[in-house]
């Protein structure tokens, strides 16, 4: 009698086995079949819409093979995707690379100042966006672009003051974008971020005049020395904020500084180079910071 319960004991596996849900790796192998069974859950759904059946557009929703579809859908998109998009990037390589040949033969050996001369006077230089199938221009922008940190390692090596005075080697006959000047211009702003960091910052603020008048001729500077004296300014903001004993001696010598000066409108110029610079600016910024009342250096602080 015993070997006849195996009987119904296999059937019922075998028909668990039948009708198993078709998963995603499914799907990604019949994507026929995984259009189809998108089209039927898709159908399914706006039946249930049109009858108002929450319970079945629940189920839809939840259901393990319409999900399975759609996945295995998604994801053969994307590999589709990605695929092209890799040999339409080794198409676009190779054309470039085919039409580097040509400017090879004539500029590659040339110094990086001929080639951004070369370059600049091209109408490739003024094309805002070159496109995807524009070889010639891609291949003479790529070979700019590598002139550019030849030259700017070659400029680099200056001090920032030398690279500063050779402005006029660099910069009088051409000041456009991609000329000679600009990759002077990118090689001098790194270059003076790097001096001005190194300048402590009472010397620093006293530098504006120095580099931020725009009749100087170190006016080139003055975004660089700007972006530094940003930085530190705030550092010393911060730390006077964060230390009321530093905070009150340095505020209350201005204040003593101010008294000795006097407030007669004749010296105001000595006034200003007091409270425009480090360290009563910073102290002035540091109470208006901590919402203390600012006096304009009337009274010492307590």
């Amino acid at each position: 009698m015993k070997k006849y319960l195996y009987i119904p004991i296999l059937l019922v596996t075998l028909v668990l086995t039948g009708c198993s849900e078709k998963d995603k790796a499914y799907y990604l192998n019949n994507l026929d079949k995984a259009e189809a069974k998108k089209a039927e859950c898709r159908s399914q759904q706006e039946k249930a819409f049109l009858a108002k059946d929450k319970q079945k557009l629940e189920s839809l929703r939840k259901d393990a093979e319409c999900q399975a579809a759609i996945e295995a859908i998604r994801e053969h998109q994307q590999a589709e995707y990605e695929r092209m998009k890799q040999e339409k990037a080794e198409k676009q390589k190779e054309a470039i690379a085919e039409a580097r040949k040509q400017l090879d033969t004539t500029l590659s050996s040339s110094n990086w100042q001929n080639v951004a001369h070369h370059y600049v006077n091209n109408e490739c230089s003024q094309k805002w966006v070159i496109k995807e199938d524009d070889y010639s221009c891609l291949a003479l922008r790529e070979l700019y672009e590598e002139k550019v940190v030849q030259g700017k390692n070659e400029l680099l090596q200056y001090d920032f003051k030398k690279l500063l005075a050779e402005q006029n080697n660099f910069c009088t006959k051409d000041k456009r974008k991609f000329s000679v000047c600009d990759i002077w211009g990118q090689a001098l702003k790194e270059k003076a971020e790097q001096a001005f960091s190194q300048v402590p910052f009472h010397e620093l603020s006293r530098q504006r005049e120095q580099y931020c008048n725009y009749d100087s001729p170190n006016y080139v500077a003055c975004s660089a020395w700007e972006k530094v004296y940003e930085t530190k300014n705030k550092e010393a903001v911060d730390q006077f904020a964060q230390n009321y004993d530093v905070l009150k001696k340095e505020y209350n010598q201005c204040v003593d500084k101010l008294q000795k000066i006097g407030d007669h409108y004749s010296k105001y110029k000595e006034r200003d180079a007091v409270t425009e610079y480090y360290p009563c600016s910073q102290a002035k910024q540091a109470r208006i910071k901590l919402n203390l009342p600012y006096d304009h250096f009337k009274l010492k602080m307590e």
